[in-house]
């Protein structure tokens, strides 16, 4: 890790002034985040430093590798194209030497850095934090925060991190250049007030149709305001089965949506990876059910070159097994006490009632 940003070391060319590892490093983020803006997060340096050194590059290479316009979107040029692969090519190449280098020459100077987002995160640290010890081989773990999975996987891009658990989504432009395992299929569950009868429920899947005398709770859901990749999904799921609810309330956070209904206030969705997140006083004040929809798949990845070196390739199978243990140990918990598409008794009335979740 860190490879790219050993900036004493210059490419020379035929330039007056020479090309340093720093300007291809901020170069490579201004790309991959897709802007100078985004880049100041990823590269965690400040837009005045960004634009800087951009302009030297461009200054040394005298020509402009990025369009700047309203309309353009910081589109590159066919020269920033060029030195795009040229950047990525000495990150990539710069990052395995380094890495072989402290595995083979280093020993104990192998750095492991976690990536993923932040309800993720509160889930696994702690069995990455003891799969890295149960390893041995590191000299130091570390976990670093993304605001969605894409800037997660940009972050493995510019070696920010060198391992991550997040959506698979994210990964698939990646395909060619990361290790990735699917953990677990994460599925949408319906949040509900644990006070409306159950009969109640059943009616309304089965008809489509809010009953006179029904809790109001039924007639509004909790729309999440962050970008989730299933939000089209929700909406359809309500549009279908619930078409008489309006979004009237909206949160941030998922944690936010549950403590509405547990109040009794309104309906919403949630990841099945985030139950085990809620306090049991919370849970017990909400009926969760299956949905039938799917939310993403959650994967660990790393890149494949860190594969062929042995303390990392351990980690990355140790991590993976104790994850699929523990979430599978999770739902099993769940779904025979919260969560299902009904059990016991409901689950008999629902069938004779030929309701279909």
């Amino acid at each position: 890790m860190g490879a790219f940003s050993v900036n004493k070391f210059k490419i020379v060319g035929t330039m007056r002034m020479a090309i340093t590892l720093k300007q291809l490093e901020i170069f490579h983020g201004i790309v991959v985040a897709g802007s100078i803006s985004k880049a100041t997060k990823l590269l965690g340096v400040s837009q005045p430093t960004v634009s800087q050194q951009l302009s030297k590059l461009e200054d040394c290479l005298g020509s402009q590798l990025i369009k700047r316009g309203p309309s353009r979107s910081d589109e590159l040029t066919p020269s920033g194209e060029h030195w795009f692969r040229v950047a990525s090519e000495v990150s990539h190449t710069l990052s395995c030497a380094w890495e072989r280098h402290h595995s083979e020459f280093g020993g104990e100077q192998l750095v492991l850095q976690l990536g993923s987002i932040p309800s993720l995160r509160r889930r696994f640290i702690a069995l990455a934090a003891q799969a890295a010890l149960d390893v041995g081989e590191f000299k130091h773990f570390g976990f670093k925060s993304g605001e969605n999975s894409e800037q997660v996987v940009n972050m493995i891009s510019m070696h920010r991190v060198n391992c991550a658990i997040v959506n698979a989504v994210s990964t698939e432009a990646h395909n060619s250049t990361l290790q990735c395992e699917i953990l677990f299929s994460d599925q949408i569950l319906w949040a509900v007030p644990r006070d409306i009868p159950i009969e109640c429920i059943e009616h309304v899947l089965a008809t489509r149709r809010m009953p006179t005398g029904a809790p109001a709770s039924l007639s509004c859901f909790v729309a999440m305001t962050d970008s989730v990749s299933w939000l089209k999904k929700s909406e359809g799921w309500y549009a279908s089965k619930l078409p008489f609810a309006e979004p009237f309330f909206s949160c941030p956070v998922h944690r936010a949506g549950m403590e509405i209904v547990a109040q009794g206030l309104a309906t919403a969705h949630l990841p099945s990876s985030l139950l085990p997140h809620l306090p049991t006083s919370l849970r017990e004040q909400i009926r969760f059910i299956e949905t039938g929809e799917h939310a993403r798949d959650i994967a660990l990845v790393m890149p494949k070159h860190l594969m062929s070196l042995k303390p990392f390739a351990h980690f990355f199978t140790l991590l993976a097994e104790r994850v699929k243990e523990a979430h599978t140990s999770a739902m099993d918990q769940f779904l025979t006490s919260d969560v299902g598409h009904m059990n016991g008794k409901e689950k008999r009335t629902a069938h004779q009632a030929n309701v279909s979740l």
